[in-house]
């Protein structure tokens, strides 16, 4: 995980916690290479852009087995492996740089993870989802849509049946040790709410007053699983709102060790009856 912000205190309301947010990726986007200082105009309307963009999310559940189903767009060459039976898993920091600009997202893995027990807060502006590889996929294909989503991903469509069955295929195949799905929740300032008496541990762990490197030290010795499976979730599963339309469905696999960004490619004939060709 990759700390850039640590806060805590007493509970936030709800709006408090979406400007906090807001305000925190404003800051953390002025401090990337290249970015200049601009008036105080321009960065106000940039905060009420991202503001208007973005909300709390309060859990994200893995979808059910009834919805068993999703879909991929995707180029000739990546219809041929699919039809082997052959798929790539990478891991979320390779889409931030991918070669593909419509597929770029330079925020995939960083979220605003606000932990909660209704009275006190611990909020973090984090990078997760290191010992993650993901599959990206979507919930539907309306014809209304697929025009747009074939000029960003390519000319093929293909339908994945029986998806539970065939993300539990790749995970034993690829061996992770736990796998599920979920669908992405679009979000500019990607506030996410967890409830859990959690949040008074942490306080309880670093004191009062400003958090020295020995109080962070001692935060991480004693709460770092904790932390990182509570931001895992959002990090993964949570997009800015340009990428609305897409409606991503998003199998993820979670491995005992942080993941390279190199892809892995998993491989079996078994996962070919699971493939019906669209288009």
């Amino acid at each position: 995980m990759l700390l850039r912000s640590f806060a805590h205190g007493y509970s936030l309301s709800q709006k408090q916690i979406l400007h906090f947010a807001c305000i925190l990726k404003c800051y953390m986007d002025s401090l990337e290479p290249g970015v200049v200082d601009e008036s105080d105009e321009e960065d106000d309307r940039k905060f009420r852009g991202v503001l208007k963009r973005s909300r709390v999310i309060d859990g994200l559940p893995d979808i059910s087995d009834a919805d068993d189903v999703a879909y991929k767009f995707t180029d000739e060459a990546g219809l041929g492996y699919w039809m082997q039976g052959s798929l790539l898993l990478r891991s979320p920091a390779h889409y931030r740089h991918i070669e593909n600009p419509a597929a770029r997202d330079g925020a995939e893995g960083m979220c605003n993870l606000y932990i909660t027990d209704g009275t006190h807060f611990a909020n973090f502006a984090i990078g997760g989802g290191y010992s993650c590889r993901i599959m990206c996929l979507t919930r539907h294909a309306p014809l209304a849509n697929r025009r747009w989503m074939h000029s960003k991903f390519g000319p093929r469509l293909i339908k994945i049946h029986g998806l539970h069955e065939f993300v539990a295929k790749v995970a034993q195949l690829s061996g992770s040790v736990s796998a599920g799905i979920k669908d992405i929740e679009y979000s500019d300032a990607k506030a996410y709410r967890a409830h859990s008496p959690f949040a008074s541990a942490i306080g309880e762990t670093i004191g009062e007053g400003d958090l020295s490197d020995a109080r962070l030290e001692a935060l991480m010795r004693k709460h770092a699983d904790e932390i990182i499976e509570f931001s895992d979730v959002p990090a993964i599963h949570c997009k800015p709102r340009e990428f609305y339309h897409e409606s991503e469905r998003r199998p993820y696999f979670r491995y005992a060790h942080d993941v390279p960004e190199e892809a892995l490619q998993v491989a079996n004939v078994s996962l070919r009856e699971h493939i019906e060709v669209i288009v």
